[in-house]
């Protein structure tokens, strides 16, 4: 074969596959609903997931902060989104179970507004206290809160957040009397530990202050990979203390299941790749990948928030309107 002719076939083949890419339609970008605050944990999960899912498939994502009233405002727009595939929502138990366990009403349904996605991370509490707290381990904190009932503070993001039932089933469990303190946010309530205004808090960011305070237990059935020292606080004869929070990805209802199954293929082969738990790792966050598709993740859901609605009736918290 001539040189001329290889180059005019190599050239005709280079128009043929301009055209092909000219031709084949542009993902659609997702909008993803994130019902948290710009640079929150969420927010930050959120965007190092789409980020890892997009440049393994080329598909593009614009997160939309949507944050404000509990979390309601983002979950209210992802139920009402167009159901086309273009819209999925990263959200948490706190919306999905505590929510629902701790209001009379809602706008939106945890089981019919969407459709699950897939479950990615479970990230247990750590109980963090006062560098100065008369006690190096959480079986001493037990004893000495026992010794002064009403004496000690533990921090909360607020009535009904995640840190508050953290407190108040260790309250209720091991028959401690602790006085909880409200706080708009979990960060607060931990820089005041920090600083020595309060004793305690339950919090998943303490890892990032853990050379200001004591790490003493984590909330979780069992240990962390991260901190696997730390023991849980069921083995410390608390019975039945399991209080860990989860991320996921959902659709609104009536979404396609051909675009739920294609989503949920592209976060499993992204966590298989080993490239979120990579980039997790780079920006210090603990969280434990749990990859559930669609069908687990709704049974799972389905199992949380009757647990959920148990621990607000053991801790007798007041119900919602």
């Amino acid at each position: 074969m001539s040189t001329l002719l290889l180059a005019a076939l190599m050239f005709g083949s280079c128009l043929f596959n301009a055209a092909a890419v000219a031709q084949s339609p542009a993902l659609p970008t997702i909008t993803v609903i994130v019902p948290y605050p710009g640079g929150s944990a969420g927010d930050v999960l959120a965007r190092t997931m789409t980020q890892v899912i997009s440049e393994q498939t080329g598909q593009s994502f614009v997160v939309d902060n949507k944050p404000g009233a509990s979390m309601a405002i983002g979950m209210r727009a992802g139920a009402q989104a167009r159901p086309d595939g273009t819209t999925i929502l990263f959200t948490s138990a706190a919306a999905m179970a505590l929510a629902p366990a701790m209001k009379r009403s809602l706008p939106y349904d945890p089981i019919k507004s969407y459709e699950p996605i897939a479950l990615t991370l479970v990230s247990p509490l750590y109980l963090a206290v006062r560098k100065n707290f008369p006690a190096e381990t959480a079986k001493e904190l037990i004893d000495v809160i026992r010794s002064a009932p009403g004496k000690f503070t533990y921090g909360t993001g607020g009535p009904g957040s995640i840190s508050h039932f953290a407190g108040e089933l260790l309250k209720e469990r091991a028959n401690l009397d602790i006085v909880p303190v409200p706080y708009p946010g979990a960060g607060p309530a931990l820089r005041d530990v920090v600083s020595g205004h309060i004793d305690m808090t339950f919090t998943g960011a303490a890892l990032a202050v853990a050379d200001q305070v004591k790490l003493l237990a984590t909330t979780g059935a069992s240990r962390t990979a991260a901190v696997p020292h730390l023991p849980a606080i069921g083995e410390l004869g608390v019975r039945d203390y399991n209080v860990a929070s989860w991320f996921g990805f959902l659709a609104p209802a009536e979404t396609p299941r051909d675009a739920i199954d294609k989503m949920a293929g592209a976060i499993k082969r992204a966590f298989d790749s080993g490239a979120v738990s990579k980039r997790l790792h780079e920006i210090n966050n603990d969280a434990e990948l749990v990859m559930l598709g669609p069908d687990a993740f709704r049974a799972f859901i389905a199992k949380e928030i009757p647990l959920w609605q148990e621990l607000v009736r053991l801790t007798k918290l007041p119900i919602e309107n």
